[in-house]
């Protein structure tokens, strides 16, 4: 990772879901030879100087990525858990934004990005943290519609996750629709990401099947 003491970049990877509709755990399976949240670890590394990856209770992952010594940047990666069991998404930004609003850094900012994202590109990260500008968010929006993942997040909406979380909300979505938020048209990176793969995830076996056909397996 990069060291900018005045101007600190945190990535965090959200990796705590069910994975419901692969209808198995999606964050190992394999994409080029490679986990998928190995792929997304990966490319943040190598524009943020703070890396979190909020995982569910009770999971066994850090350990296996550990023991199967392929994710060179591991020991730099803090990893996090839910403190509260499926109550969706917001409850694992809430877990990291605490962390780095307790931890000694300089960071203002992080790039929130699921773990099912193989093909994100470094230089979209740096480019939604140039497009951040005094806004609390910015978000890719495509046919009117926001979609939260991937964004860059002020560590100051705190009060307003955890706000929400207490009225019941537990979207990500409903995070957007209560803070100041930067909308960006998938068309402003074509120029560095000309197939937007930065901005497709992964849900379904056809999906991932499809990644790899279209990618190399």
């Amino acid at each position: 990772m990069t060291s900018n003491e005045q101007n600190q970049h945190a990535g965090v990877i959200l990796a705590g879901g069910q994975s419901r509709r692969m209808g198995r755990d999606k964050r190992v399976l394999h994409f080029r030879e490679r986990p998928l949240i190995e792929h997304v670890i990966s490319a943040l590394c190598e524009f943020t100087e703070i890396l979190v990856v909020v995982d569910r209770r009770q999971s066994t992952l850090s350990q296996e990525l550990i023991d199967a010594k392929r994710i060179l940047e591991i020991d730099s990666v803090h990893w996090l858990y839910d403190e509260l069991s499926d109550i969706g998404p917001l409850e694992g930004v809430r877990v990291a934004f605490d962390w780095l609003n307790h931890s000694q850094t300089n960071c203002e900012a992080a790039l929130l990005v699921g773990c099912d994202f193989p093909l994100f590109l470094p230089s979209v990260g740096r480019r939604l943290f140039a497009l951040l500008e005094d806004h609390e968010a910015v978000c890719f929006v495509d046919d009117c519609k926001r979609k939260p993942l991937p964004g860059v997040y002020r560590i100051a909406i705190l009060p307003k996750i955890m706000q929400l979380l207490a009225n019941g909300q537990r979207s990500l979505q409903s995070l957007l629709n209560a803070i100041d938020c930067k909308e960006v048209h998938e068309d402003a990176i074509r120029d560095i990401d000309p197939q937007l793969t930065s901005l497709k995830n992964i849900n379904t076996e056809n999906e991932l099947q499809a990644l790899r056909l279209r990618f190399g397996m």
